[in-house]
């Protein structure tokens, strides 16, 4: 059995904004530049101070590429990285963002069961489960606020063990 490991950070920030189809935004940089392209996360090119999500790479042990060799990069897991994925400024804002993916989702005109399917889909590469598409079309169908509920369904996947880890 191949042991568990946490996703690098620059990947696991690449498929947050993939999952809820935010573009990425890094002061300093280019609209759209993908975590996995930034060179280090000092200071950025223009000298001036870092947001969130640069912040979000930073704990997730992103390396300031002050040496020429991988020992610099953190792969602790830490306090610091689980309070980013459950309540941090970065998925708060990638969950709340206004025409996102998950507007996109609820205004297609698809029924729950898709919308659901789509979510894990895009963000696990499968489809849910038959307990699981009851469940989270239950859900949906129940509430009335289905904006609310997607984004409670999209921050449980990516917080998930199945979209944190890889082996």
């Amino acid at each position: 059995h191949a042991p568990l490991r946490a996703v690098p950070a620059e990947p696991l920030l690449d498929a947050l904004h993939h999952v809820t189809g935010v573009s990425p935004r890094f002061q300093g940089y280019p609209q759209g530049m993908r975590a996995g392209e930034m060179p280090g996360v000092g200071l950025n090119r223009r000298g001036s101070r870092n947001n969130a999500e640069t912040q979000f790479l930073e704990k997730f042990g992103k390396p300031e590429r002050l040496l020429t060799c991988e020992c610099e990069r953190s792969t602790e897991s830490t306090l610091s990285q689980a309070f980013q994925l459950i309540s941090g400024p970065t998925i708060n804002d990638l969950l709340t963002k206004s025409d996102n993916r998950l507007d996109r989702w609820l205004s297609s005109g698809q029924s729950s069961r898709e919308i659901v399917t789509d979510v894990y889909w895009t963000a696990l590469s499968r489809a849910p489960t038959e307990d699981e598409l009851a469940r989270m079309t239950r859900l949906l169908d129940r509430t009335s606020n289905k904006r609310q509920a997607l984004e409670d369904i999209v921050w449980a996947l990516v917080n998930s063990k199945e979209f944190v880890l890889r082996q």
